[in-house]
């Protein structure tokens, strides 16, 4: 028979039963102990979003140090699902693009001019 370590008495004991109760696992030693013993399981994914800014020689303007800057990859959205995220902001080329999706739905798909975007905020 198995024994295992009884922390009451400070002894390995002999096991006499096991019962199973989905990850649980119950044994009762020869001293009238009992030893439980737990299996848990967890997963964690990690959501980086990777981004690029290009600067010019000079500043583009007093607001904005970057000529161009692009933001891709995935986050956590404000629901709590991941979603796909991908922008370009160009402003020499005065173009602005952002698109979002989330487990296959499109949420978001602007492709316009960056001065056109802002008379919309």
């Amino acid at each position: 028979m198995a024994k295992v370590f009884c922390s009451a008495c400070n002894a390995e004991r002999r096991i006499k039963t096991t019962t199973r109760r989905g990850s649980r696992i119950d044994h009762l030693l020869e001293c009238g102990h009992k030893f439980v013993r737990l299996s848990l399981h967890d997963s964690i994914k990690a959501y980086d979003l990777l981004g690029v800014k290009k600067k010019g020689k000079d500043s583009f303007s007093k607001d904005h140090r970057w000529n161009h800057e692009q933001l891709i990859g995935e986050r956590v959205g404000r629901d709590g699902k991941p979603v796909f995220i991908h922008q370009v902001i160009d402003r020499t080329k005065n173009y602005y693009k952002k698109f979002v999706s989330q487990s296959g739905k499109v949420i978001k798909d602007l492709e316009q001019k960056l001065t056109e975007h802002k008379k919309e905020i």
